[in-house]
């Protein structure tokens, strides 16, 4: 079987970049200057920091949304590996945003968010990742949202629409939503993803990651 990747989000200390770093996951997300009140959302000089912290070879994630100008200005002044852009726009606003990352030698990804409220199962999902797949991002992301959460909500998604949607496309897809070490297999085995993104499915309490749920996560992906 593939190499599963493991991105860790939501990081906002620097003990939980250490956890993450020595249990071996692959990339750690920070969520800065957010447009919606979450728990995980930091300022853009303490992003700075943090980033600079992170070790050789990890790759760091900026999760961004809101308008593209602000967007831009986040990705010119914390240079990430990689731009994951979590909100709700049409395919030309993305095509900007990949234009101008891939001018500052960043990667991008586009959080395809599906309602948790149970009509996941319709063809518009796989319509709406094979036209995001096509404007020249690097990876698509397929997430669990709610009226208010915009993501980190715990909730599973359909794993049968996850593998249809990773069949529909030419780009790596990342599948996050209530993914833990009890669940994980069944993502693995099913959908076959380039990498699992968590967030709150490895936390302790809101904002701190726990060291056990990282490294049995990490365990079993690497088994």
């Amino acid at each position: 079987m593939a190499y599963v990747r493991l991105k860790v989000c939501g990081i906002t200390n620097e003990e939980d970049i250490k956890i993450c770093t020595q249990a071996g996951v692959d990339a750690l997300g920070f969520v800065v200057e957010y447009p919606i009140d979450v728990p995980w959302n930091i300022n853009r000089t303490f992003a700075k920091k943090l980033l600079y912290l992170v070790p050789p070879f990890i790759t760091t994630v900026l999760v961004a949304g809101g308008e593209n100008r602000n967007i831009v200005n986040l990705v010119k002044f914390l240079r990430p590996d990689c731009v994951q852009i979590h909100w709700g726009k049409d395919p030309e606003e993305i095509e900007e945003l990949v234009d101008v990352s891939k001018k500052e030698g960043v990667k991008t990804v586009y959080v395809l968010r599906i309602n948790a409220s149970g009509d996941s199962g319709t063809d518009s999902f796989i319509t709406a990742s094979k036209t995001y797949a096509s404007i020249g991002i690097d990876a698509l992301l397929v997430d669990a949202f709610t009226k208010d959460k915009p993501g980190g909500t715990g909730i599973s998604l359909d794993v049968k629409l996850l593998r249809k949607i990773r069949e529909n496309i030419d780009v790596p897809l990342i599948i996050a939503g209530g993914i833990n070490s009890s669940n994980v297999k069944k993502y693995i085995e099913y959908v076959k993803p380039f990498a699992i993104d968590v967030i709150s499915g490895v936390e302790k309490e809101k904002g701190k990651k726990d060291k056990e749920k990282v490294e049995e996560l990490v365990k079993i992906l690497r088994s």
